[in-house]
């Protein structure tokens, strides 16, 4: 993944974490991770942040397909790091999930593998 395409996949995950009026403490630990798992530093994470707050702004799947499922993993378990995923929060999962052609079944896995690893990071 090229440094431009790892600030779009951050940004997409940012961009869910934000959607419910702002980040907190956990939310801000599993994006650290995420940054460190994707190979991605402080100025990828610095330049999606800055992204995101852009008007202009918009969810686009990025790299092979091996890692757009790879980010909508990583969505979901942003998303349920706090506990639940609220409505904006599921809104903006299921149309970066159908964007990818991902069905009901995997994602229902993908759901299932999230919920364990945000026990096993806590």
């Amino acid at each position: 993944m090229t440094k431009d395409e790892q600030v779009q996949y951050l940004a997409n995950i940012y961009h869910l974490l934000r959607s419910d009026g702002g980040t907190d403490e956990i939310e801000d630990k599993v994006l650290q991770q995420i940054v460190r798992d994707i190979g991605g530093g402080y100025f990828e994470r610095r330049n999606a942040q800055e992204l995101v707050g852009q008007p202009t702004f918009e969810i686009r799947p990025v790299g092979r397909l091996s890692e757009r499922l790879r980010n909508l993993e990583d969505m979901v378990f942003a998303g349920y790091s706090n506990g639940m995923v609220d409505a904006t929060e599921k809104k903006i999962i299921v149309e970066f999930a159908t964007a990818i052609a991902v069905n009901q079944q995997q994602f229902s896995m993908i759901k299932s593998e999230a919920k364990r690893r945000r026990d096993d990071f806590l």
